[in-house]
């Protein structure tokens, strides 16, 4: 019995068939128009994906649709359960270009909090894919501690954002590393 058949899986291609033998027996098959691949140029506004909730959405309370931070040693990698994970890895690779640098650099906590719901609904309305916060590593804080980062997940779960952030991710270290993430927008 070969490994196709235990796997129930469909046979093995025939010997010297091609891909336009294989083709032809797909029904309804379309084929693509000739010309290269070309990228959408930086800062472009990407068209709305109508099955993702808009930022106006306001999600299910009982909908578990909340950011989930899986790890506790990462707390500014999170994601809505929607979201594919090829898309968390090329953010967290830092292959989505960011449209829009905002830097909480000299801000407390409470207009930094404003600025950031303010921006990313705004972002996420104007159709923006990324968003780079720049939130510092905490060196001039009292005590040392990075207080903007350890609010910043509780301010991208908020219910304001529920339908404009759809992941996040610290930033390489290129733009900023462990004093900025990247905010992925719905």
């Amino acid at each position: 019995m070969t490994d196709a058949k235990r796997r129930g899986d469909a046979p093995p291609p025939k010997e010297g068939s091609s891909f336009a033998d294989l083709a032809a027996e797909i029904d309804d098959l379309e084929p693509l128009e000739p010309g290269p691949r070309t990228a959408r140029p930086t800062g472009e506004n990407r068209p709305r994906d109508p099955a993702r909730p808009g930022p106006d959405a306001s999600p299910d309370p009982g909908s578990g649709e909340g950011l989930h931070f899986p790890d506790p040693d990462q707390p500014l990698l999170g994601r809505r359960s929607w979201l594919r994970d090829r898309d968390l890895r090329r953010l967290r690779r830092g292959q989505v270009p960011f449209d829009l640098t905002l830097d909480l650099h000299g801000d407390d906590l409470t207009s930094a909090r404003r600025r950031v719901i303010d921006q990313l609904a705004a972002s996420a309305e104007a159709g923006h894919a990324c968003v780079l916060i720049i939130h510092g590593k905490g060196h001039r804080s009292r005590g040392g501690v990075a207080r903007l980062r350890d609010a910043l997940p509780a301010w991208l779960d908020d219910p304001a954002l529920a339908g404009a952030v759809a992941a996040c991710a610290p930033a390489m270290p290129e733009h900023g590393g462990f004093g900025a993430v990247y905010v992925l927008l719905a």
